[in-house]
């Protein structure tokens, strides 16, 4: 059975600037009129290779994540990717159609993977 797809996406960073370096990249594919969800995708990005492209890093942001949890930090520090890496398999998983992507805000999430593919010099899909 086939649904119209839509796609949710969260970016974590550790910055709020557009050009952040990245640590995770998570986003789940949902059939809103079924109500289910289809698929999902999550990696987690090296801090390390993001500041090679020229990324931002705010103290503000560093210590928001020294106020979580010990679990909320490992969740992205687990077996991270080099970014384009991270972004090709994005690209894999999100596909060739256009679908409608959301995030929470109207433009960070999304704003912050448009420019990290232009960093990085490959096309987003």
């Amino acid at each position: 059975m086939s649904y119209d797809s839509q796609v949710m996406l969260d970016i974590e960073t550790l910055s709020t600037k557009n050009n952040a370096v990245i640590v995770s990249i998570g986003a789940c594919r949902f059939a809103a009129e079924k109500g289910l969800i289809l698929d999902t995708f999550k990696v987690n990005v090296s801090p390390i290779d993001c500041k090679k492209y020229g990324l931002h890093i705010s103290k503000a942001t560093m210590d928001f994540w020294m106020n979580q949890t010990p679990e909320a930090r490992k969740g992205w520090q687990n077996n991270p990717k080099p970014l384009k890496e991270a972004l090709e398999a994005f690209n894999d998983w999100y596909g060739t159609k256009s679908v409608n992507t959301y995030s929470k805000g109207t433009v960070f999430d999304i704003g912050i993977r448009g420019n990290l593919f232009k960093f990085v010099i490959i096309e987003p899909f």
